[in-house]
């Protein structure tokens, strides 16, 4: 049971998966609009965009489903964070070769999703690095733990031999 009033309780503010959201937003409708990308762009480009603001949204909702209660869980969390760090560089990559190409695009648009794409980085970055192992138990009891287990797969499989 928790110490906390049920009056008190509230849905954790997690900024970095309503900023993925937000970022995701954001780039399909600038990408939609022909005042934004022209027409000839995108195809090759716009796509590529919008594929990539969709990974970093399925990137952060991965991290934020992995519990760090497990070394398995810490780890997965930590690929998918890292992972949707990499897809909000995708995502300055995608825009910076659509500047590159020399297509008439007004880069002031974009301000908004650069202001995002920082904070977002900012973020991920920062519950990466304090991803942490969870609960009570000492690392060297975790250790224990799965050496016992591991001791009766062993005995389980010695008497599986034998028959």
């Amino acid at each position: 049971m928790s110490g906390v009033f049920q009056r008190n309780r509230d849905m954790s503010k997690l900024e970095w998966v309503n900023t993925a959201r937000e970022i995701r937003h954001e780039v399909d409708s600038l990408a939609r609009s022909e005042k934004i990308i022209p027409k000839a762009a995108r195809f090759t480009h716009a796509t590529r965009l919008c594929d990539h603001a969709a990974a970093l949204a399925y990137d952060v909702r991965r991290a934020y489903n992995r519990y760090p209660n497990t070394a398995q869980g810490v780890i997965d969390r930590k690929r998918y964070f890292q992972e949707a760090i990499d897809d909000c560089w995708f995502i300055v990559e995608d825009l910076q070769n659509l500047k590159d190409e020399g297509y008439p695009i007004n880069l002031n648009r974009f301000d908004r999703v650069a202001e995002l794409l920082d904070m977002e980085l900012r973020i991920l970055t920062s519950w990466k690095r304090n991803t942490k192992l969870t609960g009570k138990a000492t690392l060297e009891q975790r250790i224990e733990q799965k050496r016992l287990e591991l001791a009766s797969l062993e005995d389980l499989a010695d008497t599986q031999e034998t028959r």
